[in-house]
């Protein structure tokens, strides 16, 4: 029993459907509790509420491998099943909104299990639809977000927003709770399946890159601005927290340039995912250099050239040389870090345009340091070039081995 609309929607199930009984209980329902609980958070079990299918080890893994869940396994990281039987549920039976269980609000507890009942979320009723979608994108796994996107047809939107409420508000904590998540699925060939095709409407068109990017400016905000404590205890107290935010934000940064986020203009960033000037303006533009040192000596740990589109100006250059009067703030931060190797790594990366990097090479020599100096970047055909004999090199590597192991 299924129905297609007559806007050729996907088939949704009619088992589901709401009747007017149902309405009416449904609203009755949520009209009778409290969207937030007044319990403290450390007496909820928070956390996911997935059903179990009553089957093997053995037979879950053959219905998770004929599913779209196919290469999750239970409790990886960003997937919210525990096991082979949760899995499996999740890969078979239709998504309900309450197995998104208890979640921490930034104003409170969410416990969805207290808002609907369980089995009542109608996914052939379209304003059920759009919430599950948004719910599930905000709070759900991987292994849940993908079962709810495998019932949408690609040019359906996704809740009331689109696919890429996956990544809005990304930021902190709830980065930290999410990132696996985010990262998985900006994956090329995740990203290709899932995310690309439900881009075209008129809030689409963003890359895999843009929401990249975009992440990387939210992680450098995440950099606590304050000076931290002084390290002498007779002076002042240390303050963990800004420590502790400061590790995670790093942690963030890294994660995120390892995927490919890069320092951009407006106009390759997501605006849609987090409403925010260029990356260069946001690193500079509080004035708190210490922080600033914090996040660019993060960025240029990754150890890549920044591509032309990524770098700094002159004006960003020169700021840079400021947070020499903040080494020993930064430290406490980042204990590896020293200002001498900030502005190498700048040159050697070249995290700013040619105008920028001289100025840091003169800089440089009038220091009387060594081992800093402009070098002119080779052209396009020459980098190409070298590409192509990196590349052949490689090919000719892996084809020695194979007749040596074959001669063998």
């Amino acid at each position: 029993r299924s129905r297609v609309s007559s806007d050729a929607q996907p088939v949704w199930p009619l088992e589901r459907s709401r009747t007017p009984v149902r309405v009416l209980l449904a609203d009755m329902h949520t009209s009778s509790v409290m969207y937030t609980s007044q319990a403290p958070p450390s007496a909820l079990p928070v956390g996911p509420r997935l059903p179990r299918l009553p089957v093997s080890d053995g037979e879950s893994q053959r219905l998770v491998r004929a599913s779209p869940l196919d290469g999750l396994v239970p409790g990886q990281k960003g997937v919210m099943s525990q096991n082979w039987q949760e899995l499996a549920a999740v890969a078979t039976l239709l998504p309900d909104i309450t197995w998104l269980g208890i979640v921490q609000e930034c104003y409170g507890i969410v416990d969805f299990g207290k808002m609907h009942q369980p089995g009542h979320t109608a996914l052939s009723d379209e304003g059920h639809r759009n919430r599950l979608g948004e719910k599930v994108l905000k709070f759900g796994g991987i292994d849940l977000c993908v079962r709810a996107l495998s019932l949408y047809a690609p040019y359906e939107q996704v809740g009331y927003n689109g696919v890429l409420d996956l990544f809005v508000h990304l930021r902190g904590a709830r980065l930290a709770l999410h990132i696996s998540r985010a990262l998985w699925f900006l994956e090329p060939a995740h990203w290709k399946k899932w995310i690309a095709p439900r881009l075209q409407g008129p809030k689409g068109h963003f890359t895999r890159q843009q929401v990249l990017n975009t992440l990387l400016v939210g992680a450098l905000l995440d950099i606590p601005p304050e000076r931290p404590p002084s390290r002498d205890p007779d002076l002042e107290q240390e303050h963990p927290i800004a420590r502790k935010d400061a590790k995670l934000a790093k942690e963030h940064i890294l994660a995120l340039r390892s995927a490919g986020a890069e320092m951009a203009d407006t106009s390759e960033l997501a605006t849609s995912v987090f409403e925010t000037s260029d990356s260069w303006k946001e690193l500079w533009g509080s004035d708190h250099f210490c922080a600033a040192g914090v996040r660019l000596w993060t960025v240029l740990r990754v150890g890549r050239n920044f591509p032309r589109c990524a770098r700094g100006a002159r004006k960003h250059a020169m700021l840079l040389l400021l947070c020499e009067d903040y080494e020993d703030e930064i430290q406490l931060l980042t204990p590896d870090f020293s200002f001498r190797d900030l502005v190498t790594s700048c040159v050697v990366y070249r995290a700013f345009d040619d105008d920028g990097l001289m100025g840091l090479c003169e800089f440089a020599r009038r220091r009387g340091w060594t081992g800093v100096a402009f070098v002119p970047e080779p052209s396009a055909p020459v980098q190409n070039t070298k590409r192509t004999i990196q590349a052949l090199s490689f090919v000719a590597r892996e084809i020695s081995q194979h007749i040596s192991v074959a001669s063998a």
